[in-house]
């Protein structure tokens, strides 16, 4: 199972590829400043880092995007809601 991070990231290059929305664009749109999405992509890969998503970050996925919580936190692999 994939952290809530790990999946928000995957939404964010999904939305990049194939809706054209840039990282700066998503970042925004959830109240997150555009270089913390560099910060949280390379917390995966040096835990020494610690940048996680929010949970108010987490909240505007959903409610924006229409993102299923339970895609999130990794309890499907259904990304929207219906």
């Amino acid at each position: 199972m994939d952290s809530p991070d790990k999946n928000i990231l995957k939404l964010a290059e999904h939305l990049k590829q194939i809706h054209k929305i840039p990282n700066k664009q998503f970042a925004v749109s959830i109240g997150l400043n555009p270089t913390n999405i560099n910060k949280i992509k390379n917390s995966e890969k040096n835990p020494d880092r610690n940048y996680h998503f929010t949970l108010e970050q987490i909240r505007k996925v959903g409610e924006v995007y229409k993102v299923d919580m339970n895609y999130i936190f990794g309890f499907t692999d259904k990304m929207y809601r219906e």
